[in-house]
């Protein structure tokens, strides 16, 4: 059985780091097809991905770090942090391949959505790229759709960055 729960202690945010790492490996190979410079990808992308980092990051009462586990394993990480008033941004987002197509990454989106309602948000955000087809497709299942950048990029990631919002259930429209 898979559960979600958010990271609580060093052990957690370790597992989470270590998929992570895998995800920035995978994030730099990517890139580098579409032209981009996989060094500048790392440095804007995945530096703070790292165990101390994710728990500074998303140890805090207004954020948190959700993680899939099954029998033990880590197979998913999705962060969630406040961005601004009433708007909140999704983070880190991967899932192990091996587990993929067992529904987790919406059990994860559904698990952060709750979260983010629960702390009296409006809107979810998440910013991804082109090139993440498996989670643009999730994205728009979810209620996601385009939205104008929500933060300055470099120009070097402009044409391959993708901005989503969803609003929140309850949100005033």
């Amino acid at each position: 059985m898979i559960t979600i729960a958010p990271a609580g202690d060093p052990d957690q945010f370790a597992a989470a780091a270590a998929l992570l790492s895998a995800f920035a490996a995978w994030d730099a190979a990517q890139a580098a097809q579409v032209g981009l410079e996989p060094q500048l990808v790392l440095d804007l992308f995945h530096a703070d991905e790292d165990q101390v980092s994710l728990m500074q990051k998303f140890a805090a009462q207004d954020a948190a770090l959700l993680l899939a586990y099954q029998d033990g394993d880590c197979l998913g990480t999705l962060g969630i942090a406040p961005f601004d008033t009433g708007r909140m941004e999704l983070h880190s987002f991967y899932i192990d391949p091996a587990a993929r197509g067992q529904g987790i990454g919406r059990r994860l989106i559904e698990a952060a959505v709750d979260f983010a309602v629960s702390q009296g948000q409006q809107t979810l955000l998440v910013q991804t790229t082109v090139y993440m087809q498996a989670a643009l497709s999730l994205y728009h299942a979810t209620g996601f759709a385009p939205a104008p950048p929500f933060r300055q990029i470099p120009d070097a990631v402009t044409a391959t960055e993708r901005f989503f919002s969803r609003p929140l259930p309850g949100a005033a429209s």
